[in-house]
């Protein structure tokens, strides 16, 4: 029996669109948090943190918390991802991964958003490991050999360490995000 091709299209066109509503829906979502965040409004239900409140009332793990509060930051300071976002050109995956680069010039940006539109999600990843290698390249090596990428914990006090770290800075992101998701959860006794 042969396959009606027709009603295969029709869920294919269904489903690209609507993940697009999706994605759209995503974006407006995260500005709206941008701005709750911004002006602490998580603080009028009794929430000490905006992840906090967001684990609350919307369901989410603390680590899901906090990576769309980086996003939701993220986007609000870089105007060419954000309206890209918005018009449904790029997917959550590929402004998760334009946000780990920190700071990066409106050109890199609309560069990134280009390649985006164009390409996959994979190429998307390998041209930002790219930029990262460069940039690191084009930094000035540490005077102090101690401040390359590592990590020492030592005892400050009796039954209290202190953690040392050196990272890159897309890595120290989502370590910050992971240890504040921990903290978090110790100081609510998680």
């Amino acid at each position: 029996m042969a396959v009606d091709v027709l009603p295969i299209r029709d869920a294919a066109v269904e489903l690209v669109e609507g993940r697009r509503r999706l994605e759209v829906g995503e974006a407006e979502w995260l500005e709206v948090l941008s701005d709750f965040d911004r002006h602490e409004l998580w603080s009028v239900d009794g929430a000490l943190t905006a992840a906090e409140w967001l684990g609350q009332r919307c369901a989410m793990g603390r680590s899901t918390a906090y990576e769309k509060l980086r996003i939701a930051d993220a986007l609000r300071r870089r105007p060419v991802v954000a309206a890209a976002f918005r018009d449904g050109e790029l997917s959550y995956s590929h402004v998760r991964l334009i946000t780990r680069i920190s700071e990066p010039s409106a050109a890199v940006d609309r560069a990134l958003v280009d390649l985006a539109r164009n390409g996959s999600v994979r190429d998307l990843e390998r041209a930002i490991r790219h930029y990262e290698l460069l940039d690191q390249q084009e930094r000035p090596l540490p005077r102090d050999r101690v401040a390359v990428k590592g990590a020492f914990v030592r005892e400050v006090a009796p039954g209290m360490d202190q953690l040392c770290l050196t990272l890159p800075k897309e890595e120290m992101a989502e370590f910050t995000t992971a240890l504040s998701a921990f903290i978090d959860r110790s100081a609510c006794g998680g």
